[in-house]
């Protein structure tokens, strides 16, 4: 019998603020830059395929999607926001040799280009995927180069 947003309150509220909760999809576009920038935020997401399920545009952009907002509000340079969905997420969660590019670390890459990167997956047309990429590596091993994906090539790694 409450709202979304008082739903979230009252989840962080009850747990102490030990945990992390946001939506994006039904805010504002105007919100997103703004939130973005605060300094504890970090970018991710958790959209998943279910059997039968309308695909989440998340899955397709939700990550480019920070990249393009920072370039056309020039809120952020690209090194703070490839850092904040890389890096410290990695910290933030505890996962070990990943999120930076350093020797002994695993080597999950994707190389794209700055000015072209862009989402376009909407909540009326989800399974878009993103352009401006040209390359992804997952742990050093090359899966997605020209648009086409690799499927012989099982590269990832499930994180506990």
């Amino acid at each position: 019998g409450v709202s979304f947003a008082q739903n979230l309150l009252d989840i962080y509220r009850y747990s102490k603020g030990s945990c992390s909760l946001y939506s994006y999809i039904d805010q504002p576009a105007s919100n997103i830059p703004k939130q973005m920038m605060h300094e504890k935020v970090l970018y991710m997401t958790d959209a998943s395929i279910a059997p039968g399920a309308p695909a989440n545009p998340g899955l397709y952009g939700g990550i480019v999607k920070f990249i393009r907002i920072a370039r056309e509000t020039k809120n952020m340079s690209l090194e703070q926001v490839i850092t904040r969905m890389t890096g410290r997420t990695a910290a933030r969660f505890s996962l070990k040799d990943r999120g930076y590019l350093r020797n002994g670390y695993f080597a999950d890459v994707t190389v794209f280009d700055p000015n072209t990167i862009s989402d376009r997956a909407t909540l009326e047309n989800p399974e878009q995927f993103a352009e401006g990429i040209d390359q992804v590596f997952i742990n050093g091993q090359l899966v997605l180069s020209n648009g086409r994906i690799n499927r012989e090539i099982m590269a990832g790694q499930l994180l506990t």
